[in-house]
């Protein structure tokens, strides 16, 4: 089998596709990624005022027993 500039042109060519395809889905997981802890970060912020509102609940109803 001759390998010629032709045939490694033709190589290159489809290497070059799968390295920007790959290249493309790592920069949109990353965006993804971004995406998701600033979902976390609400969700983790939330969770922590419900803990505050419990306890302010909580604590009229201490303060009655006394």
């Amino acid at each position: 089998m001759n390998i010629d500039e032709q045939v490694l042109n033709s190589e290159r060519e489809g290497l070059e596709k799968e390295f920007n395809s790959l290249k493309e889905k790592i920069t949109n997981l990353e965006v993804d990624l971004g995406g998701m802890r600033s979902q976390l970060n609400a969700l983790h912020g939330a969770r922590q005022q419900i803990d505050k509102l419990l306890k302010l609940a909580v604590m009229p109803k201490e303060e009655e027993k006394k």
